[in-house]
């Protein structure tokens, strides 16, 4: 089995950031490559955590995206908070068993990421926005709107 060393965790996450967002715009990589003047293959490479991007591409990247360049870069510990799933679980209205249900994530799980006790990963944070009809951006966002 290949093993992947990320530069850093912050790559990695920043990576997950860009796919997000240029997912939740229906844009694959070679239309936010085009929007931005860079390669499909270096975007490819930022996003899965294997570059880092310079200041002037990230902003080119933000850009495109429509986001601010800060959104992209934020620390995970000040985006992803468990507070947050929990708000929207009990504003859209399913229980904790049923959004672990519906997400297909074992309710345990579900329960330390509601009590900050862990943090999902980009796929498990896919299916739960998809499992509460929401965007992955809205966890990814600072701040926190009640």
């Amino acid at each position: 089995m290949k093993k992947v060393n990320f530069r850093n965790e912050g790559e990695r996450m920043l990576g997950n950031r860009i796919r997000a967002f240029r997912l939740e715009r229906g844009l694959n990589l070679g239309q936010l490559a085009a929007a931005s003047g860079l390669s499909a293959s270096y975007l490819s490479t930022i996003e899965r955590g294997l570059k880092k991007p310079s200041i002037p591409v990230l902003k080119n990247i933000a850009d495109a995206l429509h986001v601010s360049s800060a959104l992209l870069v934020l620390d995970e510990d000040e985006t992803f908070t468990g507070e947050k799933l929990r708000f929207l679980r009990e504003g859209r209205g399913p229980s904790l068993e049923e959004l672990a249900e519906i997400s297909e994530l074992p309710a345990a799980l579900v329960e330390k990421f509601e009590a900050g006790e862990s943090r999902p990963d980009f796929e498990q944070l896919e299916q739960l926005a998809e499992a509460l009809n929401f965007t992955v951006s809205y966890f990814l966002e600072s701040g926190f709107a009640r």
